[in-house]
């Protein structure tokens, strides 16, 4: 099946395995473990888990700041292979798809295949600028909640003709610090550059951005050039928010790929 706006379908071709599965021979459901984004929480995956005819884990990443023990990302990688069992799916939208890409490198033994998001791999320079404006969003979350939500959806990268999605789900004022503490133990400055290290990702990576995310589109093209199995869709009419700005259609697009990465 091709997409509006793609060229290609799926297809073993591109390094997936076709896998067909009548309903009446699929003896086990595909799990999907789903992580959220910044400013946004678990239960955002809600939406897709009747579309998607799967069963999903929507992980609350917030609940790994319970101490006021630095988190890195690696460690939030374990944190979501040990939920996982050998061959399930993995799927992180933007903050979460860099916590997925870590758990990919380091726990490659838990997952089949994963969905990436509009995320990013890493930046080679820049890093003491970005932790500096990541301070900033902590400093501003944990003073003014409301205003932190109101300048964060003002960003030109979220702001789009479909504006923010009614679907979209924000967390609590009660998790402020929480997410203050993922700008600050999760800023893009203290990451390590992935994108030398994506390579080492054996298992099929479909990386998903919007049409009218140029950014991101742009980041996605050079990341699947660099993993083996890896496949890059635009979604058309979508922007950095596109799992809930294009909903149906990002639902048969996760379809098609947990289809063609099935064992059975």
């Amino acid at each position: 099946m091709a997409y509006p706006g793609t060229s290609q379908p799926l297809e073993k071709s591109q390094g997936f395995r076709l896998g067909l599965r009548p309903a009446t021979l699929r003896l086990l459901e595909t799990m999907i473990h789903c992580l959220h984004g910044s400013a946004g929480c678990h239960t955002n995956w809600d939406l897709f888990e009747k579309s998607l005819g799967e069963e999903i884990n929507s992980i609350d990443l917030w609940s790994l700041f319970e101490s006021d023990k630095q988190v890195t990302l690696r460690e939030a990688g374990r944190f979501v292979a040990k939920q996982a069992s050998d061959g399930d799916l993995l799927m992180g939208y933007s903050m979460g798809g860099r916590i997925a890409l870590h758990s990919l490198l380091f726990y490659p033994e838990k997952w089949r295949g994963a969905i990436i998001i509009a995320a990013n791999p890493g930046i080679a320079d820049g890093h003491k600028e970005r932790k500096a404006g990541d301070e900033k969003w902590a400093q501003l979350a944990e003073e003014n909640w409301e205003a932190f939500l109101k300048h964060w959806n003002e960003q030109p990268l979220l702001t789009s003709p479909h504006g923010v999605p009614r679907t979209f789900q924000h967390p609590s004022s009660e998790k402020s610090a929480k997410v203050a503490r993922s700008f600050r133990d999760w800023s893009l400055g203290r990451q390590f550059d992935l994108r030398p290290d994506l390579p080492k990702i054996s298992c099929p990576v479909l990386w998903l951005t919007g049409t009218e995310d140029e950014k991101f589109s742009a980041i996605a093209k050079d990341s699947v050039s660099r993993i083996p199995s890896g496949r890059m869709i635009s979604v058309p009419n979508a922007s950095h928010r596109l799992p809930w700005q294009q909903p149906d259609s990002f639902a048969r697009i996760v379809k098609d790929f947990v289809e063609l990465s099935s064992p059975f």
